[in-house]
């Protein structure tokens, strides 16, 4: 993966803050779990004597960056329904990103 550093119109760096979140988490939970949680920690933490989300280990880590193309459609960014397969097999066909 390649660093990129954002760029305001003066020409000058614009680095993005640092985040918090929760240490080893696959998709940088924040650690309050103010922007909503994975399935997979939901789960974890309706288990019996599960460590409650206030007091897991959190981490410091750099804000993650992607870059796309401006022209980029959405149904290509994230996926959609393909819906031909899905007509042919009478089931519901995801077609990624």
């Amino acid at each position: 993966i390649k660093q990129v550093d954002l760029i305001d119109v003066g020409g000058r760096p614009f680095p993005l803050p640092p985040i918090k979140v929760i240490k080893d988490s696959p998709f940088n939970i924040d650690s309050e779990g103010e922007y909503g949680l994975d399935d997979f920690l939901k789960a974890d933490l309706l288990k019996e004597g599960a460590v409650p989300l206030s007091e897991r280990e959190t981490e410091i880590i750099k804000a993650p960056f992607v870059q796309v193309p401006l022209n980029v459609m959405e149904d290509r960014l994230l996926g959609s329904a393909d819906l031909e397969e899905s007509v042919k097999s009478g089931k519901t066909v995801f077609a990624p990103g």
